[in-house]
Protein backbone atom coordinates (compact mmCIF):
# COMPACT_ATOMS: atom_id res chain seq x y z
CA UNK A 1 0.00 0.00 0.00
CA UNK A 2 2.66 2.14 0.50
CA UNK A 3 4.48 2.26 -2.15
CA UNK A 4 1.27 2.02 -4.68
CA UNK A 5 0.32 5.82 -2.80
CA UNK A 6 4.10 6.85 -3.26
CA UNK A 7 3.80 6.07 -6.71
CA UNK A 8 0.56 8.10 -6.98
CA UNK A 9 2.08 10.88 -5.49
CA UNK A 10 5.14 11.03 -7.66
CA UNK A 11 2.89 10.71 -10.76
CA UNK A 12 0.91 13.10 -10.16
CA UNK A 13 4.14 15.41 -9.37
CA UNK A 14 5.25 14.73 -12.63
CA UNK A 15 1.63 15.15 -14.39
CA UNK A 16 2.04 18.69 -12.53
CA UNK A 17 5.57 19.20 -14.27
CA UNK A 18 5.47 17.86 -17.23
CA UNK A 19 1.43 17.76 -19.00
CA UNK A 20 0.57 14.33 -20.11
CA UNK A 21 -1.17 16.13 -23.10
CA UNK A 22 1.11 18.81 -24.84
CA UNK A 23 0.15 22.31 -25.24
CA UNK A 24 1.27 23.61 -28.98
CA UNK A 25 2.30 27.24 -28.65
CA UNK A 26 3.35 28.90 -31.76
CA UNK A 27 5.07 32.25 -31.29
CA UNK A 28 3.26 34.72 -33.59
CA UNK A 29 1.36 37.41 -31.17
CA UNK A 30 -1.87 35.46 -31.32
CA UNK A 31 -2.35 33.95 -27.50
CA UNK A 32 -5.51 31.65 -28.80
CA UNK A 33 -3.34 28.76 -28.62
CA UNK A 34 -2.94 29.59 -24.77
CA UNK A 35 -6.30 28.86 -24.07
CA UNK A 36 -9.78 27.48 -24.99
CA UNK A 37 -12.59 29.41 -27.21
CA UNK A 38 -12.78 32.69 -25.94
CA UNK A 39 -9.48 32.98 -23.96
CA UNK A 40 -8.73 37.07 -23.20
CA UNK A 41 -11.22 37.90 -26.25
CA UNK A 42 -14.23 37.65 -23.72
CA UNK A 43 -15.03 39.61 -20.94
CA UNK A 44 -12.36 41.12 -19.12
CA UNK A 45 -14.17 41.32 -15.42
CA UNK A 46 -15.20 37.13 -15.61
CA UNK A 47 -12.54 34.78 -14.42
CA UNK A 48 -12.98 32.31 -16.69
CA UNK A 49 -11.55 34.70 -19.62
CA UNK A 50 -8.28 34.48 -18.23
CA UNK A 51 -8.06 30.95 -17.67
CA UNK A 52 -5.35 28.68 -20.30
CA UNK A 53 -4.87 25.17 -20.77
CA UNK A 54 -3.97 22.51 -18.77
CA UNK A 55 -0.76 22.78 -17.58
CA UNK A 56 -0.17 26.38 -17.93
CA UNK A 57 0.71 28.23 -15.21
CA UNK A 58 -0.48 31.51 -14.72
CA UNK A 59 -0.36 35.43 -12.80
CA UNK A 60 -3.76 37.73 -13.68
CA UNK A 61 -3.37 40.92 -11.51
CA UNK A 62 -5.79 43.44 -14.57
CA UNK A 63 -5.81 46.59 -13.06
CA UNK A 64 -6.34 47.23 -9.24
CA UNK A 65 -6.77 44.51 -6.52
CA UNK A 66 -10.73 44.34 -5.82
CA UNK A 67 -9.94 44.19 -1.81
CA UNK A 68 -8.44 47.71 -2.14
CA UNK A 69 -11.59 50.24 -1.69
CA UNK A 70 -11.51 53.55 -2.54
CA UNK A 71 -7.82 54.46 -4.15
CA UNK A 72 -6.09 57.37 -3.82
CA UNK A 73 -7.22 60.02 -6.88
CA UNK A 74 -3.62 59.47 -8.94
CA UNK A 75 -4.41 55.80 -8.79
CA UNK A 76 -6.00 53.10 -11.12
CA UNK A 77 -10.23 53.72 -10.38
CA UNK A 78 -11.24 50.35 -11.64
CA UNK A 79 -11.06 46.52 -10.10
CA UNK A 80 -10.42 43.53 -12.33
CA UNK A 81 -9.27 40.16 -11.76
CA UNK A 82 -6.77 38.63 -9.84
CA UNK A 83 -6.07 35.58 -9.84
CA UNK A 84 -3.02 32.90 -9.68
CA UNK A 85 -3.19 29.22 -10.78
CA UNK A 86 -2.54 26.11 -13.17
CA UNK A 87 -4.84 25.82 -15.87
CA UNK A 88 -8.64 26.05 -14.65
CA UNK A 89 -7.39 25.52 -11.17
CA UNK A 90 -6.93 29.05 -9.44
CA UNK A 91 -7.13 31.10 -6.12
CA UNK A 92 -7.54 34.64 -5.71
CA UNK A 93 -4.29 36.94 -5.56
CA UNK A 94 -4.47 39.26 -3.37
CA UNK A 95 -2.14 41.87 -4.49
CA UNK A 96 -0.43 43.84 -1.69
CA UNK A 97 -0.13 47.31 -1.39
CA UNK A 98 3.44 48.82 -2.40
CA UNK A 99 5.21 51.95 -1.20
CA UNK A 100 5.59 55.22 -3.92
CA UNK A 101 8.49 56.75 -3.30
CA UNK A 102 9.14 53.95 -0.47
CA UNK A 103 7.39 55.94 2.11
CA UNK A 104 2.97 56.56 0.99
CA UNK A 105 1.43 52.80 0.34
CA UNK A 106 -0.29 53.13 -2.91
CA UNK A 107 -2.18 50.16 -4.93
CA UNK A 108 -0.69 49.43 -8.43
CA UNK A 109 -0.82 50.05 -11.15
CA UNK A 110 0.22 53.44 -10.06
CA UNK A 111 -0.64 55.99 -12.52
CA UNK A 112 -3.50 54.23 -14.36
CA UNK A 113 -3.68 51.84 -17.42
CA UNK A 114 -1.03 52.97 -19.35
CA UNK A 115 1.25 51.68 -16.93
CA UNK A 116 -0.91 48.10 -16.57
CA UNK A 117 0.65 44.34 -16.47
CA UNK A 118 -2.24 42.33 -16.12
CA UNK A 119 -1.21 38.95 -16.58
CA UNK A 120 2.15 36.44 -17.32
CA UNK A 121 1.73 32.55 -18.32
CA UNK A 122 4.10 30.15 -18.21
CA UNK A 123 4.65 26.63 -20.09
CA UNK A 124 7.75 24.14 -20.84
CA UNK A 125 8.08 21.26 -21.86
CA UNK A 126 11.53 19.24 -22.53
CA UNK A 127 13.53 21.52 -24.41
CA UNK A 128 11.93 24.98 -24.00
CA UNK A 129 9.78 27.31 -21.86
CA UNK A 130 7.61 29.75 -22.97
CA UNK A 131 5.97 33.09 -21.54
CA UNK A 132 3.14 35.28 -22.41
CA UNK A 133 2.74 38.58 -20.86
CA UNK A 134 -0.32 40.38 -21.62
CA UNK A 135 0.27 44.62 -21.17
CA UNK A 136 -0.37 47.85 -21.69
CA UNK A 137 2.84 49.12 -22.40
CA UNK A 138 3.53 49.55 -26.33
CA UNK A 139 7.01 47.89 -27.54
CA UNK A 140 7.69 51.13 -28.71
CA UNK A 141 7.54 53.34 -25.74
CA UNK A 142 9.87 55.61 -24.60
CA UNK A 143 10.56 57.09 -20.68
CA UNK A 144 8.27 56.09 -18.53
CA UNK A 145 5.81 54.48 -20.65
CA UNK A 146 8.53 52.01 -21.84
CA UNK A 147 8.17 48.44 -21.30
CA UNK A 148 10.46 47.06 -18.62
CA UNK A 149 12.58 43.98 -19.59
CA UNK A 150 12.14 40.24 -18.39
CA UNK A 151 13.50 39.15 -15.48
CA UNK A 152 15.20 35.67 -14.71
CA UNK A 153 16.37 34.11 -11.94
CA UNK A 154 17.62 30.86 -12.63
CA UNK A 155 20.77 30.56 -10.64
CA UNK A 156 19.89 31.48 -7.44
CA UNK A 157 23.53 31.94 -6.61
CA UNK A 158 25.00 33.74 -9.39
CA UNK A 159 23.57 38.22 -8.85
CA UNK A 160 24.40 40.58 -11.61
CA UNK A 161 27.48 42.47 -10.80
CA UNK A 162 25.37 45.02 -9.95
CA UNK A 163 24.25 42.94 -6.48
CA UNK A 164 20.57 41.96 -8.23
CA UNK A 165 19.52 38.46 -7.89
CA UNK A 166 18.34 38.30 -11.56
CA UNK A 167 21.36 37.14 -13.49
CA UNK A 168 19.82 36.91 -16.53
CA UNK A 169 17.31 39.41 -18.81
CA UNK A 170 15.40 39.42 -21.96
CA UNK A 171 15.31 42.34 -23.81
CA UNK A 172 11.73 43.39 -24.88
CA UNK A 173 11.55 47.19 -25.72
CA UNK A 174 12.51 47.92 -28.94
CA UNK A 175 13.62 51.58 -28.36
CA UNK A 176 15.75 51.21 -24.87
CA UNK A 177 19.13 49.85 -25.81
CA UNK A 178 20.16 46.85 -27.09
CA UNK A 179 18.74 43.79 -29.03
CA UNK A 180 15.10 43.48 -28.49
CA UNK A 181 14.53 39.64 -27.75
CA UNK A 182 17.52 38.71 -27.32
CA UNK A 183 19.10 37.18 -23.92
CA UNK A 184 21.14 38.86 -21.65
CA UNK A 185 24.13 37.56 -18.85
CA UNK A 186 23.53 41.01 -17.03
CA UNK A 187 25.92 43.63 -15.52
CA UNK A 188 23.96 46.21 -14.91
CA UNK A 189 20.36 46.94 -14.40
CA UNK A 190 18.85 50.28 -14.77
CA UNK A 191 17.33 51.92 -11.21
CA UNK A 192 15.69 54.72 -12.19
CA UNK A 193 13.02 55.51 -12.55
CA UNK A 194 12.12 54.24 -8.88
CA UNK A 195 8.47 55.29 -8.42
CA UNK A 196 8.60 51.94 -6.63
CA UNK A 197 11.63 51.13 -5.32
CA UNK A 198 10.30 47.88 -4.41
CA UNK A 199 9.92 46.83 -8.20
CA UNK A 200 13.47 47.47 -9.20
CA UNK A 201 15.63 46.35 -11.03
CA UNK A 202 13.49 47.20 -14.22
CA UNK A 203 15.73 47.44 -17.39
CA UNK A 204 18.81 45.87 -18.99
CA UNK A 205 21.24 48.62 -19.31
CA UNK A 206 24.25 46.27 -20.26
CA UNK A 207 25.51 42.39 -20.16
CA UNK A 208 26.89 39.59 -22.65
CA UNK A 209 24.80 39.27 -25.15
CA UNK A 210 23.78 35.30 -25.25
CA UNK A 211 21.52 35.83 -28.75
CA UNK A 212 18.33 35.93 -29.73
CA UNK A 213 15.55 33.62 -28.28
CA UNK A 214 14.05 30.71 -29.88
CA UNK A 215 11.46 32.92 -30.91
CA UNK A 216 9.93 36.25 -29.84
CA UNK A 217 6.86 38.59 -30.43
CA UNK A 218 5.41 41.77 -29.02
CA UNK A 219 2.51 43.01 -30.65
CA UNK A 220 -0.86 44.76 -30.66
CA UNK A 221 -3.70 42.15 -29.45
CA UNK A 222 -7.31 43.26 -30.96
CA UNK A 223 -8.76 42.90 -27.52
CA UNK A 224 -12.52 42.48 -28.65
CA UNK A 225 -15.38 42.39 -25.46
CA UNK A 226 -13.25 43.24 -22.30
CA UNK A 227 -16.62 44.56 -20.65
CA UNK A 228 -17.38 48.14 -19.56
CA UNK A 229 -13.78 48.99 -17.73
CA UNK A 230 -10.94 50.95 -18.62
CA UNK A 231 -9.49 48.29 -20.76
CA UNK A 232 -12.45 48.75 -23.33
CA UNK A 233 -11.18 50.49 -26.04
CA UNK A 234 -7.60 51.07 -24.92
CA UNK A 235 -4.87 49.38 -26.61
CA UNK A 236 -3.37 46.14 -24.99
CA UNK A 237 -0.59 44.41 -26.34
CA UNK A 238 0.72 40.42 -25.83
CA UNK A 239 4.20 39.13 -25.63
CA UNK A 240 4.98 35.84 -26.48
CA UNK A 241 8.57 34.37 -26.26
CA UNK A 242 9.97 30.66 -26.30
CA UNK A 243 13.74 29.89 -24.83
CA UNK A 244 15.61 27.22 -25.06
CA UNK A 245 16.53 25.61 -22.06
CA UNK A 246 20.26 25.23 -23.22
CA UNK A 247 20.32 28.66 -23.90
CA UNK A 248 19.49 28.98 -20.26
CA UNK A 249 22.41 27.05 -19.00
CA UNK A 250 20.65 24.29 -18.36
CA UNK A 251 19.97 20.41 -19.76
CA UNK A 252 16.82 19.29 -21.66
CA UNK A 253 14.61 17.93 -19.29
CA UNK A 254 15.43 20.21 -16.63
CA UNK A 255 12.50 21.32 -14.44
CA UNK A 256 12.19 25.32 -14.81
CA UNK A 257 10.22 27.03 -12.16
CA UNK A 258 7.81 29.85 -13.15
CA UNK A 259 8.58 31.84 -9.96
CA UNK A 260 12.31 32.13 -11.74
CA UNK A 261 10.47 34.85 -14.04
CA UNK A 262 9.15 38.57 -13.75
CA UNK A 263 8.23 41.18 -15.85
CA UNK A 264 8.18 45.39 -14.75
CA UNK A 265 7.15 48.21 -16.44
CA UNK A 266 10.41 50.69 -16.89
CA UNK A 267 8.81 53.49 -15.21
CA UNK A 268 8.18 50.71 -12.17
CA UNK A 269 4.47 51.50 -11.56
CA UNK A 270 3.74 47.57 -11.74
CA UNK A 271 5.80 44.58 -11.58
CA UNK A 272 4.52 40.72 -11.80
CA UNK A 273 6.22 38.83 -9.54
CA UNK A 274 5.43 34.89 -9.42
CA UNK A 275 5.01 33.59 -5.40
CA UNK A 276 6.96 30.04 -5.28
CA UNK A 277 5.27 27.17 -6.06
CA UNK A 278 1.48 28.61 -7.76
CA UNK A 279 1.27 25.97 -9.97
CA UNK A 280 1.55 23.11 -6.83
CA UNK A 281 -0.89 25.26 -4.79
CA UNK A 282 -4.35 23.41 -4.98
CA UNK A 283 -2.97 20.03 -6.52
CA UNK A 284 0.05 19.64 -3.76
CA UNK A 285 -2.78 20.07 -1.37
CA UNK A 286 -5.09 17.33 -2.78
CA UNK A 287 -2.42 14.79 -3.00
CA UNK A 288 -1.25 15.89 0.56
CA UNK A 289 -4.97 15.18 1.78
CA UNK A 290 -4.97 11.67 0.01
CA UNK A 291 -1.53 10.49 1.01
CA UNK A 292 -2.81 11.66 5.26
CA UNK A 293 -6.25 9.78 3.98
CA UNK A 294 -4.53 6.66 2.99
CA UNK A 295 -2.09 6.53 6.07
CA UNK A 296 -5.03 6.60 8.45
CA UNK A 297 -6.90 3.90 6.98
Amino acid sequence: MKISIGLAVIGALVLMIFPAVAVSITVDGNPSDWGPTGFLTGDWSKNDTWLPYSGIQFIVEDNRNPKAGNPNAFEYPSEGVHIRGSGSSYVFYDEPQVLYKGTTPVWEPYGGENYDLEGVYFYQDNNYVYLLIVTSVPPDGKGDEAPGDLRIDINKSLNSPDGYKYEMGVKLGNNTGLKQGHLYLVSDWAETPSYIPANLPNRIVSGTDLGAVAAFNYTTFPQGNLGTGQDAGEPIYVVEMKIAKTQLGLTPGTYVRFSDFSAVDNCTNDAISVPEFVSLLIPLGIIVGFVYFHKRK
